[in-house]
């Protein structure tokens, strides 16, 4: 079953009078919703499927992919537009905006032969793009030839296109402008928020109108130089001579063919290949090769100075370290015996300590013995304490009673009953008695009279 996407038509070339048109033509169509380089990649497959329609799917999504996601707008599908109708097999261009990306979609669409955009269902993070679009349709691809075609005139002028973007980088920023020191006609194209990658590097910036100017510029070029992007994709699909900076994480954009060679990481190597690149003819090569055989010879003798200068310095670093390493031996021993006398008074104090440990333990034993005597005394003490205060409380109640007592005793004793008393006795005894007899006898006399 088909099914139908609202698909709102931006652009299509048939409309216009500068597009020749072709009258009763029914070609095959394809889509796609990719970057405008993932475009030129797909190129080879859509020409292997005999597809002549060629549809762009206005498609944005910034999060897609993690370097800047994917995006296709109007301005850089209609500048592609010039460069796919160049292609001898591409009759007609439509763009069209749905904002949907089509790679899921397991259903065909009604007017669509093939979608494209499959091809990012085989892993493109790891196989070329080019590579990717033929394994989504098992199409066998030539990549070692030309595949991308513009009509361009030879120039007398000799000029190298540089393209240098701020993704896909992966050598330092002046590692090219090392190594393009000092050459001339040299041709930056690109957008112009691209520019500041190319800081520091002398040459002359042009903004191509359209992508099919781009591709005649590049065709005419001596080489080509730059990291993955659109303006590679072009060099690549040209087979002009191209020296590419590869991305290592997305390896999927590299020179395929005996034209095209990835940046060495020397800077002189880079410098020697650009070079050979762009000589006219074979003496001239020759004659780099020997220049640049003597430069290498040259370089390698100051190396080798440079190197013998450096063993010098080194052996003389390493005799002051010989001697500064016999001065720390010499130490070393120094602090070794210190630490040895240090350690046999560490087992003496520590025998000491064990000794002084077993001391605390067992006056720690006496001190508790003492306490739980002690606690025990405390708990004697309050308890002979009650008693005490009882006693205490019996003797003033007995001193109470004494008081009393002889208080009545005073007053009996001067009382006229007792002075007849003392007269009775004295009658009886003749003799007055004693101090103890006289107390017996006051309470006695106490008694009787309590009784009566």
């Amino acid at each position: 079953m088909k099914i139908s996407i609202n698909f709102k038509v931006v652009w299509d070339s048939l409309s216009e009078k500068s597009f020749p048109l072709e009258k009763d033509l029914t070609v095959k169509s394809c889509i796609h919703s990719g970057n405008a380089g993932d475009i030129i990649y797909s190129l080879p497959t859509a020409k292997e499927l005999g597809a002549s329609h060629y549809i762009i799917n206005l498609t944005s999504d910034p999060a897609f992919g993690g370097l800047g996601g994917r995006a296709i707008t109007f301005p850089m599908a209609r500048a592609l537009a010039p460069l796919l109708l160049s292609q001898p097999y591409i009759k007609r261009v439509t763009i069209v905006s749905s904002n949907l990306p089509l790679e899921f979609l397991d259903q065909p669409i009604e007017g669509v032969d093939f979608i494209l955009d499959r091809f990012r269902l085989h892993d493109p993070g790891k196989h070329h793009l080019a590579i990717c679009h033929a394994l989504a349709f098992g199409v066998h691809l030539n990549l070692y030839e030309k595949w991308l075609h513009v009509k361009s005139t030879k120039s007398d002028q000799k000029y190298i296109v540089l393209s240098l973007t701020t993704r896909y980088r992966s050598l330092p920023k002046e590692y090219w402008s090392e190594v393009l020191s000092g050459l001339e006609n040299v041709v930056a194209i690109g957008l112009p928020q691209e520019f500041d990658s190319l800081a520091g590097i002398t040459a002359d910036f042009v903004t191509c109108h359209d992508l099919l100017e781009m591709a005649t510029l590049i065709q005419g070029s001596l080489l080509f130089i730059g990291n993955p992007g659109l303006p590679y994709a072009i060099a690549e699909g040209l087979k002009v001579p191209r020296v590419v900076e590869v991305f290592p994480e997305y390896q999927n954009a590299y020179p395929i063919g005996r034209s095209g060679y990835t940046a060495p990481p020397s800077t002189l190597e880079a410098r020697n290949l650009i070079d050979r690149l762009i000589a006219d003819s074979p003496e001239e090569v020759l004659k780099h090769q020997n220049s640049a055989l003597c430069q290498k010879i040259a370089g390698l003798e100051e190396v080798v100075k440079q190197k013998e200068l450096y063993v010098s310095t080194l052996e003389g670093e390493l005799r002051e370290r010989e001697t500064q390493i016999g001065s720390l031996e010499a130490r070393l021993r120094e602090r070794e015996l210190h630490l040895s006398t240090l350690e046999e008074t560490i087992r003496s104090h520590e025998g000491k300590l064990r000794e002084r440990e077993t001391q605390i333990g067992s006056l720690e034993a006496r001190l508790r013995e003492r306490e739980l005597h002690l606690s025990t005394l405390e708990e004697t003490i309050r308890s002979h304490e009650g008693e005490l205060r009882e006693r205490e409380t019996q003797i003033g109640s007995l001193e109470a009673r004494l008081r009393e007592r002889e208080a009545t005793l005073d007053h009996i004793y001067n009382s006229h009953g007792w002075k007849a008393l003392l007269t009775y006795y004295r009658a009886r005894d003749r003799v007055l008695p004693v101090e103890t007899k006289r107390r017996k006898l006051m309470k006695k006399v106490f008694s009787i009279l309590t009784k009566k």
